[in-house]
């Protein structure tokens, strides 16, 4: 065992790897692209703090799927607010793919160059994947601890007594009388 107590943890020593861009194989369209997954601090800089508690959040309720791509998808289409849910998508997608290079849209329309790939060319099914591989949405649930297990299950008790058949006494703060009805 080293007697430097500052030594550093392999958590640290490999935290660049998972940044390092790879190559992903799009499974709709075929489309082979050139990622790199953002952290925390890459999806604050885009500015979508706000966004992504939203999305968090919506991922968080649905746990029941086993493919992050699923639970991106399903996450969206629950969203109440889709035009967010895109603004975000289209930033971390624009941000987190390398080559073909992405750019964001144009205000006008008449801005658009020719021969640049704006994100809104690219099918919003491939967006979504791409965002799901490089958000890693299945990292959210370790962003957040969770909560330790409640009561659980309470079995039927039969054994409890029902309310009885007469009228129940009027509330101090019930002075039209709604509980008697």
């Amino acid at each position: 065992m080293s007697e430097d107590k500052y030594v550093l943890s392999p958590a640290w020593e490999n935290s660049n790897q998972y940044r390092q861009p790879f190559d992903y194989t799009l499974e709709g369209s075929g489309q082979v692209v050139l990622l790199r997954r953002l952290d925390m601090g890459d999806l604050l800089k885009l500015g979508i703090a706000e966004e992504l508690d939203f999305m968090s959040k919506s991922l968080m309720a649905d746990e029941k799927s086993d493919k992050p791509k699923d639970a991106v998808t399903s996450a969206v289409m629950k969203g109440e607010n889709f035009s967010k849910m895109e603004k975000m998508i289209n930033s971390v997608v624009t941000a987190g793919v390398i080559k073909p290079h992405l750019q964001q849209i144009p205000e006008h329309e008449a801005a658009r160059q020719p021969g640049q790939i704006y994100i809104d060319s690219v099918p919003f099914s491939d967006r979504i994947e791409l965002f799901s591989v490089i958000f890693d949405s299945e990292g959210l649930s370790t962003f957040r601890e969770e909560q330790k297990d409640g009561v659980g299950n309470v079995a039927d008790e039969p054994s409890v007594p029902l309310p009885t058949n007469e009228p129940v006494a009027v509330r101090s703060d019930d002075t039209q009388g709604v509980l008697l009805q």
